[in-house]
């Protein structure tokens, strides 16, 4: 009896794991993607901040890098790199752009609201830099940021070419006497973006998956149903041979 139901659940995911599987689409090169950039601190918005934007490399169909003549020489495989290690490789080209002079494609100052936009971009790898901002005896900065456009969605499996994000800030307490040993480090992290609060939303996907659980414990249920009503006629005939 129990094989029966276990072939009868391999027989549901035959025909149930299709539905999980879809290829994304190939990257559009032609089509222009947007960047909208949120500068805040503890909620509060941070105007008057000029953020540059850097391009390091285009992006084929098969969403392969391929970097800019300017940056070859720090070509670097991104796509087995760990969070760490490319907050470390994008420190690394914004070093390499300050020594060598090289001028940014182009900048946006935040608004009273703390947006800035970039609009009309190619697809393609870019780097975010962050000019500091000083204001109630606080420097407010954010380490350069790494930005692959468009942004592949998991779970929808999708391309986005319109980036919302919330950069990352950090402040450091101005000594009023000029001390600078006594500067005091804070961090605040607000780098959650609006596609990863898109992604808490469920999804068609989502509800597939609900569907095959609770499918799956349909079949647990029976069988358990099954094995007991077995085991009681095992006992009933136990006892009968007892009396």
């Amino acid at each position: 009896m129990i094989k029966k139901f276990s072939k009868l659940i391999l027989i549901c995911l035959f025909f149930i794991w299709p539905l999980f599987i879809v290829n994304a689409d190939e990257i559009n090169t032609s089509q222009k993607c947007n960047i909208t950039i949120h500068y805040e601190y503890d909620s509060n918005p941070l105007n008057n901040v000029n953020i540059k934007i850097y391009k390091i490399a285009n992006i084929n169909s098969n969403n392969e890098y391929l970097y800019l003549d300017t940056y070859k020489e720090l070509e670097s495989d991104i796509t087995n790199m760990s969070s760490s290690s490319i907050n470390e490789y994008a420190i690394r080209l914004e070093n390499y752009i300050k020594t060598n002079n090289i001028t940014y494609d182009k900048n946006s100052i935040t608004s009273i609201d703390g947006i800035s936009t970039f609009n009309d971009l190619d697809v393609g790898l870019y780097l975010l830099a962050f000019d500091k901002k000083t204001a109630n005896n606080y420097e407010y900065h954010t380490s350069p940021t790494l930005l692959t456009i468009p942004n592949y969605n998991e779970l929808n499996n999708n391309y986005t070419y319109d980036i919302d994000m919330y950069a990352k800030v950090e402040t450091t307490t101005i000594n009023t006497n000029n001390d600078n040993s006594n500067k005091v480090e804070n961090n605040k992290d607000n780098n959650q973006t609006i596609i990863d609060k898109l992604l808490s939303s469920p999804q068609t996907g989502d509800k597939i998956i609900i569907y095959f659980i609770l499918l799956l414990l349909s079949l647990l249920g029976i069988i358990s149903v099954v094995l007991y009503k077995k085991r009681s006629r095992k006992k009933e005939t136990r006892d009968e041979e007892n009396n």
